[in-house]
């Protein structure tokens, strides 16, 4: 497990730091997108994102059908043609319907095409001189004889007039491709900086909830010993496909709590009297009880005002769970259930070692009521 937990801080980690560094080039836009790519293609890879592998990889080999890799199905070009923004309508000359299409060229010949055409059209300029074409034309009479003609068959307007045509379909290449690019761009920008907020989260969370348990295991080990190894058999018997080791699994969890309220609140004959004047019976059986009397004599005082808030929260909780806990497993009973009744037993718990303590000591025994 431990291995495991390393494993995956160290997937988080650099799913991180390539995101931020794509997100820096995106954002610079210095950066071609055959070198962002790649690294796209790693945080997909990082994230077991098979789909964003196909389409990254589509990207870079281009949609033609002859560069298609044999596992990409037709399916995923059209998936990826949609997420690159790719696709367009025209409509037919002939019957005026309108047809989707896709530009099929990798991000690596756009690229291409536009800084070829972008130095092409620097070079393009009017000639410093001009000397006209002339062409020439012989005829001959058998009045007058032979004579010679000349036509101009290019003027300096001719010249100018293509310059400008090139320079118009040079410009309209630039900006289709630059066009195109710039959805590419955005839709890998919206990906990764979506991963990257995504994990960043996850990266928090897993350290407040590494904290959190790290703390619980120091106390739960100090006044439950016993629980802990409880909670291990629990997991350890969702490996299996047969709910009765599922049965088995949540019944380890009620005896983590019965095992925590006879260590906070032990097994009493009198009844405890909650401050709304309820009575709770708290004998050795009723467990459910006696941790519900356990938060009601712990949160009280200016100390325990924010703990005393979460008091109904639990009572709650331990209800909800008890009763789910109690049922065992039956239809529509899965192993995701068993899974969320174990992890929402060991939240409680160490919510409910909030209560007994606010430092890392163990909670203390409450005190048998005096007789009146």
């Amino acid at each position: 497990m431990q291995n495991q937990g390393v494993s995956s801080s160290s997937r988080i980690r650099d799913i991180i730091k390539i995101s931020d560094e794509v997100l820096g080039d995106l954002e610079a836009g210095t950066v071609l997108l055959e070198h962002i790519i790649p690294k796209c293609l790693r945080i997909a890879r990082l994230r077991n994102d098979f789909d964003s592998i196909k389409w990254f990889t589509l990207e870079l080999s281009g949609y033609k059908q002859s560069d298609i890799l044999p596992d990409i199905s037709a399916q995923d070009i059209r998936q990826a043609i949609t997420r690159s923004g790719r696709g367009y309508t025209e409509k037919d000359k002939q019957t005026g319907e309108e047809k989707e299409f896709y530009w099929p060229h990798s991000v690596t010949e756009i690229e291409a095409i536009v800084h070829s055409q972008e130095e092409y059209l620097k070079n393009l300029r009017t000639p410093e001189s001009f000397q006209p074409a002339i062409e020439k034309t012989s005829s001959s009479t058998q009045m007058f004889g032979s004579s010679s003609n000349e036509r101009v068959v290019e003027t300096l307007g001719s010249v100018l007039f293509n310059i400008e045509r090139q320079k118009n379909s040079i410009l309209a290449d630039i900006k289709w491709g630059k066009s195109l690019l710039s959805k590419i761009r955005t839709h890998i920008y919206s990906y990764v900086l979506n991963i990257n907020f995504q994990v960043k989260f996850e990266n928090v969370t897993e350290s407040v909830f590494q904290e959190t348990k790290e703390r619980v295991d120091a106390q739960l080990a100090l006044i439950c010993p016993d629980a802990i190894k409880k909670f291990v058999a629990a997991y350890d018997r969702l490996s299996s496909q047969n709910p009765e080791e599922w049965s088995q699994a949540m019944s380890s969890c009620r005896n983590v709590l019965k095992e925590f309220a006879d260590h906070v609140f032990p097994a009493r004959k009198e009844p405890y009297k909650k401050r709304n004047g309820e009575t709770l019976r708290v004998t050795d059986n009723l467990y459910k009880n006696r941790l519900l009397a356990f938060i009601d004599s712990n949160a009280t005082g200016d100390k325990n005002k924010f703990l005393s808030s979460r008091a109904s929260d639990l009572e709650n909780r331990i209800h909800t769970l008890n009763d789910l806990l109690s049922r065992g497993t039956h239809k529509g009973f899965d192993i995701t259930d068993v899974r969320i009744l174990i992890l929402d037993t060991y939240l409680l718990i160490g919510s409910l070692l909030g209560l007994a303590s606010q430092d890392d000591s163990p909670p203390a025994l409450p005190s048998e009521p005096t007789p009146g």
